[in-house]
């Protein structure tokens, strides 16, 4: 864990027209746009900050997370914004930093959808507000406060956590996978691709339920594909080295200084398919084996024999049948074949699936 301090913080003259003043001006200007969709706040995070109050648990691209030590919020998470990615030398926003307040866009919309907010797969916002990191209250850094998740599914699929969560055998790899398909399906409804899932960005919940003690939400949008857009190619395609599809790699290594071509956009959403095969692949096999913890690179599913990966698992008949079609769909290297995510995809007579 590491403790917040202000080391971090870039040094902004608030003085006059400034960089630090702009990139305050088009923050502030972005988070407004919460209290026009009727998101909770501001709350004004100061006596004490985040400083006071927060320490830090992890880092991304656009956020900060932190937790209340304090113990007044016990079941939240603070996302506060990244100034470091913002600041610059020049006098003018950069398009580096313009992007990133892109990404921060994307990231705030995406919570605020009134379809996916209402959606129990997707991570749940639940105000938004201010922290003041110093004394001058001109300086103040917007902050996202979402549910508090029980532990990301990246960390659930390790060894001793999968014997500590119960993960193993069938019914909860199943009920996760159907719960990633639910959260997808609510992004691509919602004419976007997800962009970089992978079990980093799919949170693990746990629930008042006996039979179904867990839930999965994906979270982390700031790389969602908005696919109306006219202009998308494969570089609008982000995603995580060992969780993209081929197409994407191949498109790297073969990058040229022409013009890329348009895209149909619903090639981008076969990519987000392609990636949720490799997901739930991983999921089963980390849990339904004899030897637990196992992971499936990219590179490992591309040549191996899923039938063989498959005999391996300890899983009923029926669904090891069903999700043994699915993953060979999903993973075909013809992003045509790949099918439309739903639940139904892995929905087949076996219990897990009437209790889910």
């Amino acid at each position: 864990m590491l403790s917040l301090g202000s080391s971090s913080l870039p040094s902004f003259n608030l003085d006059g027209d400034t960089v630090g003043e702009q990139v305050l001006t088009s923050l502030s200007n972005l988070v407004a746009h919460l209290g026009r969709l009727g998101v909770d706040g501001p709350r004004h995070l100061r006596n004490p900050s985040l400083a006071g109050r927060g320490e830090m648990i992890g880092q991304g691209a656009q956020f900060e997370v932190f937790r209340d030590k304090v113990g007044a919020m016990p079941d939240v998470v603070f996302k506060r914004v990244r100034l470091d990615r913002l600041y610059g030398a020049s006098v003018t926003l950069g398009l580096e930093a313009l992007s990133h307040l892109k990404t921060i866009e994307l990231e705030i919309r995406s919570l605020c959808d009134p379809v996916r907010r209402s959606n129990r797969n997707i991570v749940d916002l639940i105000s938004w507000g201010y922290d003041y990191p110093t004394s001058d209250l001109r300086l103040r850094i917007p902050v996202l406060i979402v549910e508090r998740a029980l532990c990301s599914l990246e960390d659930a699929l390790t060894t001793k956590r999968i014997d500590e969560l119960g993960f193993f055998g069938s019914e909860i790899p199943h009920y996760l996978s159907l719960d990633i398909a639910a959260g997808l399906r609510s992004v691509h409804e919602s004419n976007l691709a997800h962009g970089d899932l992978k079990p980093a960005n799919i949170l693990i919940f746990r629930q008042d339920n006996q039979q179904v003690p867990y839930i999965a939400k994906l979270s982390d949008f700031g790389s969602c594909i908005a696919l109306e857009n006219e202009c998308l190619t494969y570089a609008s395609y982000r995603g995580t080295e060992g969780w993209r599809p081929p197409e994407i790699t191949l498109f790297e290594s073969s990058v040229s200084e022409s013009p890329l071509p348009y895209l149909d956009p619903q090639k981008l959403v076969r990519c987000d398919s392609y990636v949720y095969g490799l997901v739930i692949v991983s999921l089963f096999l980390s849990c339904a084996r004899p030897t637990r913890g196992t992971r499936l690179s990219q590179v490992e599913v591309q040549s191996a024999n899923l039938a063989d990966i498959f005999t391996k698992l300890n899983l009923p008949s029926r669904l090891l049948q069903r999700l043994q079609t699915v993953a060979e769909g999903l993973l075909s290297m013809t992003p045509e074949l790949r099918p439309d995510i739903s639940p139904d995809l892995l929905l087949c007579d076996v219990d897990s699936s009437k209790t889910w």
